[in-house]
C-alpha cells in the first residue's frame, strides 16, 4: 500500500507571511496549502487572488491586507468597537442583516434606528 498524497496543482492558495531569513529579518509569503511550495514577496503577492484566512472564501490580495500575517477580508477583521471606525463598521454590518430581513427598509432608515435605540448616539 502506498501512503503517497496526491497534490492538487489547480487549487487557491492560502498565503501566510514567514520568515525567510532570520540574518537579513526578511519575510515572504508561503502558500500553506499542503504539497505547494510558491512563495511571493509581498509587492509580488498585489493582484493575487487567496482564501481568506477567517471566512475561507477568495479574495484578491492588497497592498492593505497583506500587511497581516494572514491576509483576510477587511469585513471579516476584527475591530474595536470602542473606536470611531468600529462603530461604523458594527452599525453597517447590523443594517445589512437587518435588510436581509426587511428588505423594503432604506439602509438610512435602518442606520439611523439603530444609532437612536441601540447606541444613544444621533
Amino acid at each position: 500500500m502506498s501512503s503517497k498524497v496526491e497534490f492538487n496543482k489547480n487549487h487557491v492558495h492560502k498565503y501566510k507571511r514567514v520568515l525567510l531569513s532570520e540574518r537579513t529579518g526578511r519575510y515572504v509569503y508561503k502558500c500553506q496549502v499542503p504539497g505547494c511550495t510558491r512563495y511571493l514577496a509581498r509587492n509580488l503577492l498585489v493582484g493575487e487572488v487567496s482564501c481568506c484566512w477567517k471566512c475561507g472564501q477568495q479574495l484578491i490580495l492588497t497592498m492593505e491586507n497583506t500587511q497581516l500575517a494572514k491576509p483576510t477580508h477587511i469585513e471579516c477583521r476584527g475591530v474595536k468597537v470602542g473606536t470611531e471606525i468600529g462603530k461604523r463598521m458594527v452599525v453597517s454590518r447590523a443594517a445589512a442583516s437587518i435588510l436581509q430581513d426587511e428588505p423594503r427598509m432604506k439602509e438610512t432608515d435602518v442606520i439611523d434606528s439603530f444609532l437612536n435605540n441601540i447606541l444613544g448616539m444621533k
